[in-house]
């Protein structure tokens, strides 16, 4: 009987021993926190301890203090216990004496529930544990940390990692850690098996990788919740408060790792590095200064704000619950409406320095035809007709004779009637002439729509009906006398100005800003039109790629759903100088050092050239072998012709580029940087 014992337990012991193991990591690993670094977590316990003992909002300086005295409370617990690892209730029992308060019981309850707010899952490795699960292994998790064993195994189980019968190993509970690799060999000894058996997966080099493999343990280190650049470089922000940043850092990581959403991961990235956070500063401060200038009502105007009205009508109530309103809208719209005399001061978008003004696209803009202009051009135009190009003053003289010549001037009088009544008739639908104070928002530059609509409306003597509010100024904007009160977020600096000031960046990126933030579901409004008494807008037909419209919506949805997880965060932006610098930081970092496959999400965007959109060009475009070879050989030799997105967006367009284009491009700059310093020399 007692060998048949033995037997038995030593064939299960054979059987427990040939079973494989898969140990997680659980911090930055399974779970990831909403903020840039553990010690953040201090600042929302500060909050809550204060409203539990003071029944108030904990001042900053109070913040700070208690941030400070928690760190020393851990260092103070260890040397008490001289254990590996110590215990959060023995963390807090050093602070309580150490800050003086009364034994109020529980009172680190503070730090779990704040943690466990913080807390979101990393979906890329609650796939792997899935697989693991398929494929028989046994599950363990295994973490050093001073939280209670009960917490995480709670944690893991809410965010989709624990199942009853699985392995937790937590060196608060053990006493042991695996920085020191006394923690795996706990687990080798509770689990009976053998270390080639163990397959572990973490986030640190040291304990996740060193330790475990220095047992016999095969490891594999996996860090897709540790801060990338564009979320690092939040921290190292000067001059402004860094905790607004490190939360929106941490909001950052936890959408790109725990988003879930049937749209490629690239968008995801891009909605999480840039636009989410971008999009949340900007509406906040506009919602912000309209709320204080008494604003009731905002109009969003498209195609550009089309994003920015998705995200204020999720942050509305926050501000008062302003009426937020998308007005179909557009420069070429107004053009019609707004025009009050047949004359270059009249109708300056006429004559644009990047547009090529050739006769008949100049008469597109306002519907008319060569025919009807032909009177007048023949002796000039010749054989080009309609294409002939407007070189010359007298040209210019020319071209607006004959808009003001008949048949065309007639043609033109009634156009431009007919369009004023139908825009304003579309504007008075949408609330334009009530009796409230509104305002219009838009991604700015030189608020000519802003101008065009007050002439529309017939606002021109009351100069303070209509507020501006736009993410930047250009030099060369029209002024408050044709516009009203306008605000800005960023001003264009004169070109005397060092080139390194952070406003540069802003007007640096103009494509980013109105094909990514500024994106929209939507062709451009052509006009207005009465149809059985009722104003409709017209669109002008859609040229961009299906690709295009489908990552559109795409962008929208993710970008709301990142509102909607951190619409706490807009408390943290009550400081414009962190508006400026989360803005400021963000765009840089997306123009000038964008991960490959946020550039390579971006490639269906597509953008009109000109007025009319016939010509359209991708806002990325992936170099070929060719083109980054090119670059080796001097100018003169090869002439190659760059393309226009290339110059748009370098930095893009060498992101989505192949690997082996990459490094190419990295050694030309190498080799360029070399040459440079040899010639200094």
């Amino acid at each position: 009987m007692n060998d048949k014992h033995v037997a038995t337990t030593s064939n299960h012991r054979l059987t427990v021993r040939m079973r494989s193991v898969t140990s997680f990591d659980v911090f930055d690993t399974c779970l990831t926190r909403k903020v840039a670094a553990p010690s953040y977590v201090f600042c929302q316990v500060a909050e809550r301890v204060a409203r539990t003992l003071f029944g108030r909002t904990a001042t900053p300086s109070e913040v700070e203090d208690f941030t400070a005295a928690r760190i020393v409370a851990d260092s103070a617990a260890r040397r008490a216990t001289g254990l590996e690892e110590i215990k959060l209730n023995e963390i807090w029992n050093a602070l309580e004496k150490l800050l003086g308060w009364p034994g109020v019981k529980d009172l680190w309850q503070a730090e779990l529930d704040a943690e466990e707010e913080t807390l979101v899952g990393v979906k890329a490795v609650r796939a792997r544990v899935a697989t693991a699960r398929t494929e028989k292994k046994r599950i363990v998790f295994t973490s050093d940390t001073y939280l209670p064993a009960s917490f995480i195994q709670a944690q893991l189980a809410k965010h989709g990692f624990y199942q009853p019968g699985d392995g937790l190993y937590v060196s608060s509970e053990v006493g042991k850690r695996k920085d020191r690799g006394e923690l795996f060999r706990h687990l080798l000894q509770q689990e009976n098996v053998r270390a080639l058996d163990v397959f572990h997966v973490g986030d640190n080099p040291v304990s996740d990788l060193a330790q475990p493999m220095g047992l016999g343990i095969k490891a594999e280190l996996l860090q897709a919740a540790e801060l990338i650049r564009a979320e690092s470089t939040l921290l190292k922000i000067a001059g402004v408060n860094h905790r607004p940043l490190a939360e929106f850092a941490g909001a950052a990581r936890a959408f790109r790792v725990a988003a879930e959403s049937t749209a490629p991961q690239g968008c995801i990235d891009l909605v999480a590095d840039f636009v989410g956070p971008f999009m949340l500063g900007f509406v906040a401060w506009v919602l912000s200064r309209a709320q204080a200038d008494g604003i009731k009502r905002l109009y969003f105007l498209s195609r550009d704000a089309q994003l920015a009205h998705k995200v204020a009508v999720e942050l509305a109530p926050h501000f008062g619950n302003i009426d937020c309103r998308y007005l179909h809208i557009s420069r070429h719209a107004l053009y019609l409406p707004s025009i009050q005399e047949i004359s270059e001061v009249s109708m300056p978008w006429m004559r644009r320095y990047w547009e090529m003004p050739r006769l008949d696209r100049l008469l597109q803009k306002v519907e008319l035809a060569y025919r009807d202009v032909e009177s007048i051009w023949q002796p000039v135009a010749g054989t080009q007709g309609g294409e002939y190009i407007l070189a010359s003053p007298a040209d210019w003289e020319r071209f607006w004779l004959s808009l003001n010549t008949e048949p065309a001037k007639s043609h033109l009088d009634n156009l431009i009637q007919s369009r004023r009544d139908a825009a304003r008739q579309y504007y008075r639908q949408m609330g334009l002439y009530d009796a409230v104070r509104w305002g219009v928002v838009d991604i700015g530059w030189f608020f000519t729509s802003q101008r065009s609509l007050r002439s529309v409306l017939g606002l021109e003597a009351q100069p303070n009906f209509v507020n501006g509010y736009y993410l930047g100024a250009r030099i060369g904007r029209c002024s408050r006398a044709e516009t009203g009160p306008v605000t800005s977020l960023f001003y264009e600096l004169p070109p005397d100005v060092p080139e390194e000031c952070a406003e540069r960046i802003i007007f640096n990126s103009l494509n980013i800003l109105e094909n990514v933030t500024g994106c929209s579901d939507h062709a451009r409004v052509n006009n207005y039109e009465i149809i059985n008494g009722v104003a409709q807008v017209v669109l002008q037909s859609d040229r961009t790629s299906q690709a295009h419209r489908v990552l559109v919506p795409q962008i929208q949805d993710l970008s709301a759903m990142f509102m909607k997880r951190n619409v706490q965060l807009i408390h943290l932006l009550r400081d414009e100088n962190t508006v400026r610098g989360l803005l400021a930081t963000s765009l840089r970092e997306l123009f000038e050092h964008p991960r490959p496959q946020v550039a390579s999400a971006l490639s269906p965007i597509q953008f009109g050239l000109d007025h009319d959109n016939r010509e359209m060009q991708c806002l990325v475009k992936s170099f070929t072998v060719q083109e980054a070879l090119c670059r080796f050989i001097p100018f003169p030799l090869h002439r190659q012709p760059r393309n226009s997105a290339h110059q748009s967006w370098e930095a893009g367009c060498v992101a989505s580029s192949p690997s082996t284009v990459r490094k190419l491009i990295k050694a030309h700059r190498e080799l360029s940087r070399l040459f440079h310093l040899f010639r200094r020399k």
